[in-house]
C-alpha cells in the first residue's frame, strides 16, 4: 500500500495491544494519534513508547474522549444551541489541500472546516 515507506498518519484506536503494530506501520517522521490509549490495560510487557517514538522521529498524540455520558450531555447542549464550536477558518472543498497545510502548521484555535457543498 505504501511501497515500504509506511503511513504518514496512523489513527490508533486499539490501545496498548495494537500500538506496537502502529509503530511497525508508521513512516519515519510520521504521526500516531492514539484514541483512548490511557484507558488501556497496563501490562508488564508493555513497550517503551518514548524510545520507539524517538527512534523513528514519530509524533505521538493522545486524544482523550471521556465517558459516554459526558459526550451525550455535550451533544444535548449543542443541539439546544447552548454551546457552539469555535471555528478558526473555513475552506471550500477545492481548497482542502490548503486546509490540511493550515492544520499542519498548528496555529489554529478551534475547528478548521472544509465545505463539501
Amino acid at each position: 500500500m505504501t511501497k515500504g515507506k509506511g503511513a504518514d498518519v496512523v489513527l490508533e484506536c486499539g490501545g496498548v495491544d495494537t500500538l506496537a503494530k502502529s509503530f511497525k506501520c508508521i513512516a519515519f517522521g510520521g504521526q500516531i494519534s492514539c484514541v483512548g490509549y490511557v484507558s488501556g490495560k497496563q501490562t508488564s510487557s508493555q513497550m517503551n513508547t518514548i524510545v520507539l517514538a524517538l527512534s523513528r522521529n514519530v509524533t505521538l498524540k493522545g486524544i482523550v474522549c471521556g465517558p459516554k455520558d459526558r459526550f451525550e450531555e455535550v451533544l444535548q447542549l449543542y443541539q439546544e444551541t447552548v454551546v457552539h464550536p469555535v471555528i478558526d477558518r473555513t475552506f471550500e472543498f477545492l481548497e482542502a489541500k490548503e486546509a490540511l497545510l493550515y492544520l499542519a502548521k498548528g496555529g489554529h484555535i478551534g475547528k478548521v472546516v472544509v465545505k463539501i457543498t
